[in-house]
C-alpha cells in the first residue's frame, strides 16, 4: 500500500472483498477495518492482506493518512 491512503474500506465480509477487489483494480490506495479477528484472518486467506480489526472506534487512531 502507497504512504497515502485514499479510502478507508469498513467491513471484511463478502461486499468488503467485492469492494477491494475493485479499488485494486482501479489502482485506489485503501485500508480495510473489520470488527474481529476471525473475520480480518479470513480475509487475509483470501485475499492475501489482512485489516486492521478491532472495530473503527478502535482502530482509527492508527491511521495517519486519512
Amino acid at each position: 500500500m502507497s504512504d497515502h491512503m485514499n479510502a478507508l474500506l469498513v467491513g471484511a465480509g463478502y461486499m468488503g472483498k467485492e469492494y477491494h477487489k475493485v479499488l485494486q483494480k482501479q489502482g485506489i490506495a485503501h485500508a480495510v477495518v473489520c470488527r474481529s479477528e476471525e473475520t480480518a484472518l479470513r480475509f487475509q486467506n483470501e485475499m492475501g492482506e489482512l485489516p486492521l480489526f478491532g472495530g473503527v472506534e478502535t482502530v482509527i487512531s492508527r491511521i495517519d493518512h486519512i
